[in-house]
C-alpha cells in the first residue's frame, strides 16, 4: 500500500490557535499587537503556512494586508517575539527531558553528563572537592591534569603564568 504524504502547507485546522484562543504579543519596543496582529505573527513562526493560508486563518481581508503587515518592522518584531515565546515553551520541555535523564537513565554516563549539564546550565560549577562560597573569587584559575596510578601520582599544572593578574 502506498502511503500518501501531506505538504507541509497542509495544516489540521483544529490544531491552529484562534483569535479566541491568542495572547497578545508584547513587543520589545514595548507596544502591544492587536489579537490579529498576534495570531499572523504566532502563525508565521510557529507553523509552515503560506502568507495566504495565515491571512485566512488570522482575519485579514486579503493576502497583500497580511503581507505587508509581516513585513513591517512591527509584524518582524511580533514575529521574533513569537518565535521567543515558542522556544521558551520547548525549553521547558527540554529542561524537563534533562532532568528525566538525570533522574531515571540506565547509562551512569547519561546520568553524569545530564546532570553535570544542568548544573552548567544553572551556573553551578564545582571544580574540586567543595570550596567555600566566594573562595573561586580570591583564587587565581588553574589548570591541574593527574597522570600515572593513585599511588604514584605525576601531577602537571599547566596554569597559565599570567592567571589571576
Amino acid at each position: 500500500m502506498k502511503q500518501q504524504h501531506q505538504s507541509p502547507a497542509v495544516v489540521n485546522q483544529a490544531e491552529l490557535p484562534t483569535l479566541e484562543d491568542i495572547a497578545p504579543l508584547k513587543l520589545a519596543s514595548g507596544d502591544t499587537l492587536d489579537a490579529r496582529q498576534s495570531l499572523a505573527c504566532t502563525l508565521r513562526a510557529i507553523t509552515q503556512l503560506n502568507i495566504e493560508q495565515i491571512a485566512q486563518q488570522a482575519g485579514y481581508s486579503g493576502r497583500a494586508a497580511a503581507s505587508h503587515f509581516l513585513r513591517s518592522s512591527r509584524g518582524r518584531m511580533g514575529v521574533q517575539a513569537a518565535i521567543t515565546l515558542h522556544l521558551a515553551d520547548a525549553g521547558r520541555i527540554g529542561l524537563q527531558a534533562m532532568i528525566q535523564l538525570a533522574q531515571t537513565s540506565k547509562s551512569d554516563t547519561v546520568r553524569q553528563a545530564a546532570a553535570a549539564d544542568l548544573m552548567d546550565r544553572a551556573g553551578l560549577k564545582l571544580d574540586g572537592p567543595e570550596q567555600q562560597p566566594g573562595s573561586a573569587a580570591q583564587q587565581a584559575p588553574s589548570i591541574t591534569i593527574n597522570i600515572g596510578q593513585p599511588e604514584q601520582p605525576v601531577t602537571l599544572d599547566v596554569t597559565p603564568e599570567d592567571a589571576g593578574h
